[in-house]
């Protein structure tokens, strides 16, 4: 999976002219999978094993589904890309904290297109 990730992370890196860093981190890390930093520009995956995803919400949580574990890194890796391609695109338009506090998660902009970019760019790499 390891390899995956790193053939994954050096083509978008090259592609997008992106001087980003990969840390791929072995621990399970609780309250998501995978992050993008962008003062010190790098994306951290961690190498957890999720069998089951649950959507919460402020009335109730609800089991969405099981993903395949080898999907969801590759997944997250493409998700966090794309917000560090916005990021170094224009990091004073990239309102990204702006659309987290006053909205919701899963309502705000960037997510939404950082899943679109996801799960267009996820059937190259499976």
């Amino acid at each position: 999976m390891e390899q995956k990730l790193q053939e994954i992370f050096n083509h978008y890196n090259k592609k997008y002219r992106l001087n980003l860093k990969l840390i791929l981190n072995p621990f399970t890390k609780i309250g998501g999978c995978a992050y993008f930093t962008g003062m010190t520009k790098t994306i951290t995956i961690h190498l957890q094993r999720l069998l089951t995803y649950y959507h919460n919400s402020p009335t109730f949580r609800k089991r969405i589904g099981k993903i395949d574990v080898n999907i969801l890194p590759i997944f997250a890796l493409l998700h966090e890309f794309k917000h560090a391609i916005e990021h170094c695109k224009d990091a004073d338009e990239y309102d990204y904290k702006y659309f987290s506090f006053t909205g919701n998660y899963h309502k705000n902009p960037a997510e939404l297109e950082a899943d679109a970019f996801a799960r267009k760019e996820l059937n190259k790499w499976i």
